[in-house]
């Protein structure tokens, strides 16, 4: 666990490794869900893959209903992996 999160935010996390199957939250995911958890509005601006869909749903998790809104430049990440595809296959 790491130590500077508050209880609230460490069950989260707990809840989030046995719904998802995860073995570890990372600890900027940890600390982006515990400032959502104290009404703070969050930015998280990280690379595809990098595990930022954990953080909007760990938020549904701790939530339960409500509204969880994202913000995605999809068809940037969809260029973006269409290229890599192309570097790939040569």
């Amino acid at each position: 666990m790491i130590k500077d999160l508050s209880e609230d935010t460490q069950s989260l996390c707990s809840r989030i490794r046995t719904k998802f199957h995860i073995e570890r939250v990372r600890v900027w995911q940890a600390k982006a869900m515990q400032a959502l958890l104290l009404g703070h509005d969050v930015v998280v601006s990280s690379g595809t893959g990098s595990g930022k869909s954990l953080v909007y749903q760990g938020m549904a998790l701790a939530k339960g209903s409500g509204i969880v809104l994202v913000i995605s430049p999809l068809i940037s990440i969809m260029e973006d992996q269409a290229r890599i595809s192309l570097c790939d296959s040569r």
